[in-house]
């Protein structure tokens, strides 16, 4: 018996048994990437579907021997629409070359405020690992005159480093703040650098 549980196991985590479940979920907008994430000759599958009332969904599986464990899990769903499907992953070669960090976007909020999430993700022993958050675009506001301000992002790729420039309105007011990847701690840490944002 457990022979069996051990197979039935592993097929429930390949890419086509995802799918297929997504099908039977009712998934529309199904897609699946084939993504160099890990140093492992290997591709990862990347794999994303829409289930109605629960936005977007994803799911990142690594290969494992001769079968796959899952790497990550993710969902949009706060005030979801279709195009938060567009812009759940995104992939850039940020620290190693040849190799993809995964970026994703995801949207949440309350009464009083609501943001745009960005987060990358560096995937390491067959986890996704979270390396830096931050907010694209917020919306807030301020007590006590209740003023409302949004806030915008700006993110300049370099080799293992982002530089994000964040302009705040109304006044237009701008901050530059420098990410550089710190492998030991692997992840990338805020750097004391006066450079200017940008390109």
């Amino acid at each position: 018996m457990f022979p069996f549980q051990l197979l039935f196991a592993l097929a429930v985590l390949s890419p086509e048994a995802v799918v297929e479940q997504a099908r039977k979920d009712g998934a529309t907008g199904i897609r699946v990437q084939r993504i160099q994430l890990d140093d492992d000759p290997p591709l990862e599958a990347v794999i994303q579907f829409i289930l109605p009332g629960q936005g977007v969904m994803g799911r990142v599986l690594d290969p494992d021997g001769s079968g796959w464990r899952e790497a990550g899990k993710f969902n949009s769903w706060w005030r979801f629409e279709p195009a938060d499907a567009e812009k759940l992953f995104e992939f850039r070669e940020i620290v190693t070359p040849g190799v993809n960090d995964l970026i994703v976007r995801h949207r949440s909020g309350g009464t009083e405020e609501s943001s745009a999430n960005l987060e990358i993700y560096r995937l390491r022993k067959g986890v996704l690992v979270n390396v830096l958050s931050l907010k694209e675009q917020q919306t807030a506001m301020e007590h006590p005159n209740n003023d409302v301000f949004e806030t915008t992002a700006q993110l300049t790729y370099k080799p293992s480093r982002i530089d994000v420039l964040s302009i705040r309105n109304p006044g237009n007011k701008r901050t530059c703040a420098i990410y550089t990847w710190n492998e030991a701690r692997f992840r990338f840490e805020e750097s004391s650098t006066q450079d200017n944002c940008g390109p």
